[in-house]
């Protein structure tokens, strides 16, 4: 491999495409019942480094992985995302009952966990279910040629 190439697929695994990417799905959630309505912009953004790293690394190490095997793990980041949502949901209701300070204080930071947990989980899905759809259309392309 000549340095150029090299260079060239670092270039292509930078996360400047994957980020913007990324960071549009995470937005869609911001204001809504999934994020803490106070929450720290450190939240969204800690979320989406985490995606973008998480996103970079999957995406290389699943070049050989067939396109039904994509399709099972998006189908498993689906059923996380569904449950970290439910969860999300379930703390913002507990906090509209009347807490101790205390508890208030663990709830908070335990939601803006679970919101980077549902963030990375979404983009993971959403991630795993395009590749399994390039995957899926490439093999087929492949194999009627």
């Amino acid at each position: 491999m000549s340095l150029e190439e090299i260079f060239d697929f670092i270039r292509k695994v930078t996360p400047e495409l994957l980020q913007g990417w990324v960071s549009s799905w995470a937005t869609l959630f911001k204001n809504t019942y999934i994020m803490r309505p106070d929450a720290n912009d450190q939240v969204i953004s800690t979320a989406l480094a985490i995606s973008t790293l998480f996103a970079i690394f999957f995406v290389l190490i699943t070049v050989s992985t067939t396109a039904a095997r994509l399709k099972a793990i998006a189908i498993g980041f689906a059923a996380a995302v569904v449950v970290l949502f439910c969860f999300c949901n379930a703390i913002r209701i507990w906090l509209n009952f009347p807490l101790t300070r205390e508890t208030i204080g663990k709830l908070q930071p335990t939601w803006d966990y679970v919101t980077m947990a549902f963030t990375l989980a979404m983009v993971m899905m959403m991630l795993f279910a395009i590749l399994s759809f390039i995957k899926a259309v490439y093999g087929n392309l492949r194999s009627t040629s």
